[in-house]
């Protein structure tokens, strides 16, 4: 699941952003942040599309950008690591209910 999600998060960045096209998947690629090409707007696009992707691929409606995603202590937005992880575990408390 965590190859299906970071390919997933990255096709969704080439799709918003071609600066990722030069990269190669990887987990460690920043998204949002010091390091990372997205600004806030497009962010928000990425969110939107990768919770119509999880819908369309697990078959489960997830909200990425919740009181969850802000409390933690690193944001889940930062890289592509942690932001499957991020989603693995929204579905994996989806699944658990």
């Amino acid at each position: 699941m965590k190859k299906q999600l970071g390919k997933m998060i990255f096709d969704q960045l080439v799709d918003i952003k071609d600066d990722y096209l030069d990269l190669k998947e990887e987990q460690t690629i920043p998204i949002y942040g010091m390091d990372g090409k997205l600004d806030s707007l497009e962010l928000v696009n990425l969110i939107v599309n990768l919770e119509e992707a999880v819908y369309a691929n697990f078959g489960i409606n997830v909200t990425l950008a919740d009181e969850k995603a802000f409390s933690q202590k690193s944001s889940p937005f930062l890289t592509v690591h942690s932001l499957s992880e991020y989603i693995k575990t929204l579905l994996a408390a989806v699944s658990d209910e």
